[in-house]
């Protein structure tokens, strides 16, 4: 449970950077089959057209993470137009510091409050 606390304290992402950094079994696994180290991470299935890359930085390469590429600024999809109809939480898309969450259910970087 203290886990589990932990996740929707940092947001997956960053818990598992973390947890990456001191244990060197889910690091490993983590490499060989990161969906599969997230699901059981998790405890609960991601959707199966959902792709997870994780790749290990070394000294003399650089990584640039592009969002998606978009139809237009400040457009909403309908999805994000039935939320804020709905008064669901805003999801948003972050270009900043950190890059784009590929699971916004579990990242604090896509959530509006």
């Amino acid at each position: 449970m203290e886990e589990r606390k932990k996740v929707e304290e940092l947001g997956i992402d960053e818990y598992a950077r973390e947890r990456a950094m001191k244990d060197p079994a889910f690091r490993k696994e983590l490499l060989a089959d990161p969906k599969a180290a997230l699901q059981r991470l998790l405890g609960e299935e991601l959707p199966a057209e959902l792709n997870v890359r994780v790749v290990e930085e070394d000294a003399n390469t650089v990584y640039l993470v592009l969002p998606p590429a978009s139809e237009g600024p400040g457009e909403l999809s309908e999805a994000e137009l039935a939320g804020v109809a709905g008064g669901g939480p805003v999801m948003t898309r972050s270009y900043g510091p950190r890059p784009t969450c590929w699971l916004a259910t579990r990242c604090h970087c896509h959530v509006a409050g």
